[in-house]
């Protein structure tokens, strides 16, 4: 664990799904596949979550994860040789995905900008975007770069006088996530993750709350380095235009302090998702999900049914 999670810290795909403690919790069975040099000195990993369901051997980004992929230790030559190196190593990789593996689907680190290998194996690559905001400025200068529509939701919040608290347990905003009822996810692993996550100052959460301490939504985020990663909201839909949400958001900016420089919102391909987080001042920040389907024909078509139908009901 020591070994992987100071690889992991000094990659420059770094990024906390991946650290040994985060992976056991969301993917309890995930393996590994490890390029070395002579030294035994870690060059390239690629986290291996595998899965099985209707007699299918499935490897896919696990829940509560925004990307894994492959991390590469620092390089500092040139380009040329950089990009010679990293195509030897995935290559290797590559060889050594297990053939039962026949639905493999791979979210990648924005700082990932090299994966054409896959491509040349038959895997598929889709664009994909996040949404980062850079807090280097002061909170009012930040404020001042929101959209009117975000402005205008916070002063409500505001004038409705609700407040931010952050909880010492996050049940009530898992449990506005479960009675919303608008996508499947596994409570459990989230509570697993505060417990483990918590005391390592690696994740927090904030609630709003109004004069009657009733809560009308939250935010579950996690903290990498000098990142803050937006988990998990809940919004109770009996105030959905309190502005609770805006306020949170705005609340966790405020206290990010100086060693926070980005604010990643995990991004949505949802289209008025975006809209909510582009208000922030957010930039889009794409990476690529890597994806090869092996099945026979028929299987293949039952496959793209269930993920359809199962993709469907997350959205509504």
């Amino acid at each position: 664990d020591r070994k992987w999670n100071a690889f992991i810290r000094d990659s420059p795909q770094c990024v906390i799904y991946a650290k040994t403690r985060y992976l056991d919790i969301v993917s309890p069975n995930w393996s590994a596949i490890i390029a070395t040099n002579q030294n035994n000195d870690f060059q390239a990993v690629m986290p291996l979550p595998i899965s099985k369901k209707f007699k299918v051997v499935y490897s896919f980004t696990p829940e509560f994860c925004q990307y894994l992929g492959v991390f590469f230790r620092p390089f500092y030559q040139k380009k040329e040789k950089e990009y010679a190196y990293k195509k030897r190593l995935l290559s290797e990789i590559i060889n050594r995905i297990p053939s039962e593996i026949k639905v493999f689907q791979h979210n990648n680190a924005p700082s990932n900008d090299y994966l054409l290998p896959f491509f040349w194996n038959g895997f598929s690559m889709n664009l994909r975007y996040s949404y980062w905001l850079k807090t280097e400025a002061a909170p009012p200068e930040i404020f001042q770069k929101f959209s009117h529509r975000t402005k205008t939701c916070i002063k409500k919040a505001g004038r409705n006088n609700l407040k931010c608290v952050n909880p010492d347990q996050i049940y009530e905003i898992v449990g506005l996530g479960k009675k919303a009822g608008k996508w499947q996810f596994d409570e459990q692993k989230l509570f697993r993750l505060w417990d483990v996550l918590k005391p390592k100052n690696e994740m927090e959460a904030v609630e709003v709350r109004d004069e009657n301490e009733q809560i009308h939504g939250g935010i579950i985020y996690l903290k990498c380095k000098e990142k803050y990663i937006y988990l998990f909201g809940a919004l109770d839909d009996r105030f959905r235009k309190s502005g609770s949400m805006s306020l949170a958001i705005w609340h966790i900016i405020q206290s990010g302090g100086s060693g926070i420089k980005i604010h990643d919102f995990e991004g949505s391909m949802i289209e008025s998702i975006e809209k909510f987080y582009r208000g922030f001042g957010t930039i889009p920040v794409p990476y690529i999900s890597v994806s090869k389907n092996s099945l026979n024909f028929p299987t293949k078509i039952v496959h793209s049914v269930y993920n359809r139908v199962k993709t469907k009901i997350k959205v509504l």
